[in-house]
């Protein structure tokens, strides 16, 4: 009979290699990249202090003082150092070490309000450059559309598909409210550029689930109206590592017109369904820093300075819109494909929330109710 193999420390599970691999998928790739800044500041913390930065030496006490140095030092917001024991809990789980987790206990907790308090400075500053960015909200395409209505035409006419490939990726990124990766080349995702041509199917009417087809090749695609609805097959995603998202549905006609073209536009230049949704004219992906660049251009006589553009500028501008359009936060977080409702926060401007909050104070009034009783009578 084999001998069982022995703990290599007292306390830790002997993990097999089998183990380590499926630990390994349990996160995407790009958390484990964010997860590595503070796993190796810990270590350095414990190794000035004579102490072992291995995950399964961890206690409560040295995570509690790591953290309350990182306070101190006041180099990181509060909401950073929440994200910092994040990072160790999972290298903590991850090692093997038996019994409850030295990352989730009360002291803990109590480290991270007070943190919370001694931050606030840092805490306010960093929201105030994050209000900075620009977000891609649908107004604020709306605004962009005599632009994109030249960029259609030249697109169409000549042979220089660019102005409609970026007008429609953004429509695109804003209404489905996308990450970059999800739907722009990035090459360190591992999930980047999924979307292909097959993955967008349109609709007909509102009232039947047919598929429109494209049309053929030499017919006007202002011969005949533009479809209802399309839906995005989003595959594999950094939130939904295992191909189960359920389709996106976007049928605000602004982003259905652009795509509706931009379909045409790219088949038209002998592009495969199975290559990449977004095609540059050399035939690489449409990258992030290309579409922010196109869309700087655009936006810059528009306001009259360079706005400041990320990747979460979609997605925010998105939950933006649907917040300040009067959605629901679960329609939100659906749209979104957020678990928490407090994400709906995070992703949504001050000035979103801002409408949202005068929106609801108005349904309070009781005239309003009163004058909808005496027109029934």
């Amino acid at each position: 009979m084999a001998r069982p193999v022995q703990p290599a420390q007292p306390g830790v599970a002997p993990l097999s290699a089998a183990s380590r691999l499926v630990l390994a998928q349990a996160i995407a790739p790009s958390t484990r990249r964010t997860y590595a800044a503070p796993l190796r500041s810990y270590a350095d913390f414990c190794t000035a202090r004579g102490h072992s930065g291995d995950a399964s030496f961890i206690s409560t006490t040295l995570a509690g003082d790591w953290l309350a140095t990182l306070a101190v030092a006041g180099r990181h917001t509060a909401s950073t150092l929440k994200l910092y024991r994040s990072a160790l809990s999972t290298a903590w789980e991850e090692s093997g070490a038996m019994g409850p987790n030295p990352l989730q206990s009360a002291l803990i907790e109590r480290h991270l309000r007070g943190a919370d308090r001694l931050l606030h400075a840092q805490d306010a500053a960093a929201r105030e450059r994050r209000a900075q960015t620009f977000e891609l909200t649908p107004r604020v395409l709306g605004s962009l559309q005599h632009i994109a209505d030249r960029a259609i035409c030249a697109a169409m006419e000549i042979d220089d598909p660019l102005p409609l490939l970026c007008w429609a990726a953004a429509c695109f990124g804003v209404f489905g409210l996308l990450r970059p990766s999800e739907f722009l080349a990035q090459g360190y995702q591992r999930f980047s550029s999924n979307l292909h041509g097959s993955s967008v199917r349109f609709y007909v009417t509102p009232e039947t689930d047919a598929t429109m087809d494209l049309l053929p090749r030499g017919v006007s695609i202002a011969a005949l109206p533009i479809p209802d609805r399309f839906d995005i097959s989003l595959g594999a995603s950094k939130a939904d590592q295992s191909a189960r998202n359920a389709p996106c549905i976007i049928a605000a006609p602004i982003c259905v017109r652009a795509v509706w073209q931009w379909a045409h536009a790219r088949r038209d230049r002998g592009h495969h369904p199975h290559e990449p949704l977004f095609v540059r004219p050399d035939g690489q992906a449409l990258s992030r820093p290309q579409l922010l660049q196109q869309l700087t251009i655009w936006l810059t006589p528009l306001l009259g300075a360079a706005p400041k553009l990320t990747g979460k500028a979609f997605r925010r501008g998105g939950a933006s819109g649907m917040l300040a359009g009067g959605a629901s936060v679960p329609a939100i977080m659906q749209a979104g494909r957020w678990k928490s409702a407090a994400m709906v926060g995070v992703y949504s401007s001050a000035e979103s929330q801002r409408v949202r909050a005068a929106m609801e104070s108005r349904a309070l009034d009781p005239s309003r109710g009163m004058a909808a009783a005496a027109t029934t009578r």
